[in-house]
């Protein structure tokens, strides 16, 4: 995802989505990525835009702002390391 960041439109699953169509990822790094998404997303009350996204849009940020979107990435891959 952080190597294509090109590809990034709306939001994390839409961009995993992509990603598969691109052929940048397998059908299982894509079911992987996906799963992973759900299971770690940010909580609605982490901050006021992100209840206020997913109350309006459905999304964990406001859709097409890759920059929060990078920040969980980076935060996620940190934490899988150290794991």
């Amino acid at each position: 995802m952080l190597n294509n960041q090109h590809l990034f439109i709306n939001g994390l699953c839409g961009f995993t989505e992509l990603l598969f169509l691109e052929n940048k990822i397998t059908l299982l790094e894509r079911l992987k990525l996906l799963s992973y998404i759900r299971r770690n997303r940010p909580s609605m009350l982490s901050s006021m835009d992100c209840l206020r996204s997913q109350l309006i849009s459905g999304y964990y940020w406001k859709k097409g702002e890759i920059e929060p979107r990078i920040k969980w990435i980076k935060k996620h891959i940190n934490e899988i390391r150290n794991i």
